[in-house]
């Protein structure tokens, strides 16, 4: 199956921002996946700290946005602890509230360009 590349528009990308702007912590759902995936895979407290994931959310401006197949949205954020990594949340929207999906670390070097 090949998966089709979803462009990022202008317009839609300040929907997102917008969309941000007015998320507040109580709007901000974890699946269930996320909790599995966290809990299991990523024994790691910045995984396990869900008020990272809503402060990154709520308070930071992020470095990074693209949409993925399914309406999936993926934000790239300076990562609280370390400067080798960035790090990503994974989400859908759902009304007008955040439906966390997954994180992981992405090296700063993909998005920089830096060895």
């Amino acid at each position: 199956m090949v998966m089709e590349r979803v462009i990022i528009t202008k317009n839609k990308l300040m929907e997102i921002l917008e969309f941000l702007e007015t998320v507040t912590i109580d709007k901000i759902i974890i699946s269930d996946h996320f909790i599995i995936r966290n809990t299991e895979e990523h024994l790691n407290k910045i995984y396990a700290d869900t008020e990272i994931y809503k402060r990154l959310l709520t308070k930071e401006y992020p470095l990074e946005i693209s949409i993925q197949p399914f309406d999936k949205i993926r934000i790239k954020y300076k990562h609280p602890y370390c400067d080798k990594y960035d790090f990503c949340i994974v989400f859908t929207r759902e009304n007008k509230k955040i439906k966390l999906i997954t994180t992981f670390n992405a090296p700063t070097r993909k998005r920089t360009g830096r060895c």
